[in-house]
């Protein structure tokens, strides 16, 4: 007769093997692991929506209040590189800074705004909001 292998709980002998043991397979997860919000997605919906809601309800009436003497002028109304979209204009926004400021890409989507809209202060709100 040859040699057979035992079963004994949870181990399996194999005379010229030694002992190995059986474990179950385990779930691979990061370490420390947490949901990013707590409870279930349809509370975290929720809680989103509200957010969303109540984000409209408390800038919609900035959207027809027309520009602001602030710092409109400079960058907006009175600004004339941002009035064409036109290669000339691109480059000096990309190599510029314009009032101690270097920020092309704040300048390059007042220039998308003035080019889809004109100088039409509703349009630049909403897109900033957005």
């Amino acid at each position: 007769m040859g040699k057979k292998n035992k079963i004994k709980a949870n181990k399996i002998t194999k005379p010229s093997q030694g002992t190995i043991k059986k474990t179950s397979p385990v779930k691979k997860t990061p370490l420390n692991s947490k949901p990013l919000f707590p409870g279930p997605w349809q509370t975290n919906a929720g809680i989103f929506l509200l957010l969303i809601i109540a984000t409209l309800v408390l800038y919609t009436g900035d959207l027809h209040l027309g520009f602001f003497a602030v710092d409109d002028p400079q960058y907006v109304t009175d600004n004339p590189w941002i009035h064409g979209m036109s290669g000339r204009n691109l480059n000096f926004i990309l190599g510029h800074p314009y009032f101690a400021n270097y920020s092309p890409l704040h300048l390059f989507s007042y220039m998308l705004d003035y080019a889809v809209a004109g100088p039409n202060a509703y349009a630049f709100h909403l897109s900033s909001y957005l």
